[in-house]
């Protein structure tokens, strides 16, 4: 057993803490692409939610606009020209003026 070279525990205990060091490193990376990567979908899910907030924001005012044309239309359809003949049936009163 002699002539087996001996194993120098400094040496050992180097490489050991080298192993331990590189396994750690790979773990710490590993552990932040994961959390790049979750990071990234948050955003992306956060940037569709806030898109379909933004969408049903826009058929609301989309349908509230709606509104508004067929009222408006409606008095200009209707609403005016009554108002007109009332002006006209108003403007034969004597001392009346619109």
């Amino acid at each position: 057993m002699d002539d087996l070279p001996r194993i120098n525990p400094a040496f050992f205990n180097s490489a050991l803490k080298k192993k331990c060091f590189e396994k750690h490193r790979k773990l710490v990376l590993k552990l932040k692409i994961i959390s790049a990567i979750i990071i990234t979908i948050s955003i992306i899910c956060a940037s569709i939610q806030s898109g379909f907030i933004w969408s049903k924001a826009l058929n609301s005012q989309q349908e509230q606009a709606e509104k508004l044309k067929m009222t408006t239309s409606f008095v200009f359809l209707h609403a005016v020209p009554d108002f007109m003949s009332i002006c006209e049936i108003n403007s034969q009163i004597p001392g009346f003026s619109p």
